[in-house]
């Protein structure tokens, strides 16, 4: 199964005046967006068949005892555990969804009685919208990275673009609205200066009954493209 890592286009595009009011508002909001969204947050930690760590990445809750994250987090890996935001961490067991070609990737972990994090619709979005990255970078609690809108960029699938650059361990995390609603699975940056998410309509595709399977983490093979 192929990972594609997504190239695109280099746009410098001016974001729009902001007013003092509309600042002080993203700040209230981005506390209570956080504040609502961190308890259903992990960090992917990802571990070679030597026991070296391979990568780390983040994922979010979407059903009891499901995880999805970004298949390349997981490529390669012989084994790997998610750590939950109060410290608690859990054994991936399997892979019960996975897309290479989309860079999705749902596993199998014991959540307890976590809250799940929400569904919205990356078609309702609106220009300048604002959107919130969340993840869980390297050895950091979780954060957010706040960006407007910028665009769908098609690249065999829909990617949902901000004018915000993605940090290294962002890769799975939940893109949200102002609702806190996940409207995409963050996956990396186009050229370093805008971050993009595979739209949550392909999440929810994968997350479909008849698509369901189980199998081992090392099923997921480290085979990489890089798509023009």
């Amino acid at each position: 199964m192929r990972v594609r890592i997504f190239a695109g286009l280099i746009l410098l595009l001016a974001g729009p005046a902001v007013a003092q009011q509309s600042r002080n508002r993203a700040a209230v909001d981005e506390k209570d967006i956080l504040a609502r969204c961190r308890v259903s947050m992990v960090r992917v930690v990802t571990y070679g068949v030597d026991g070296a760590s391979l990568r780390m990445g983040s994922g979010f809750l979407v059903r009891k005892n499901r995880i999805a994250t970004n298949f390349h987090v997981l490529a390669g890996g012989a084994s790997a555990f998610v750590e939950f935001d109060d410290g608690a961490a859990a054994m991936i067991t399997a892979v019960v969804a996975a897309d290479g070609s989309e860079d999705l990737a749902v596993v199998e972990a014991a959540t307890g009685n976590r809250p799940l994090l929400a569904f919205g619709d990356e078609f309702r979005l609106e220009e300048d919208e604002m959107l919130y990255a969340i993840g869980e970078p390297g050895d950091s609690p979780v954060r957010l990275i706040r960006g407007r809108f910028w665009s769908f960029l098609e690249q065999g699938i829909k990617l949902v673009t901000i004018r915000a650059p993605l940090v290294p361990g962002f890769s799975g995390g939940a893109l949200v609205n102002n609702k806190g609603q996940v409207v995409g699975v963050t996956t990396g940056n186009f050229y370093g200066s805008r971050g993009a998410a595979v739209g949550i309509s392909h999440l929810k595709s994968l997350l479909r009954p008849f698509q369901a399977i189980r199998v081992p983490l090392t099923s997921l093979a480290a085979d990489f493209e890089t798509l023009p």
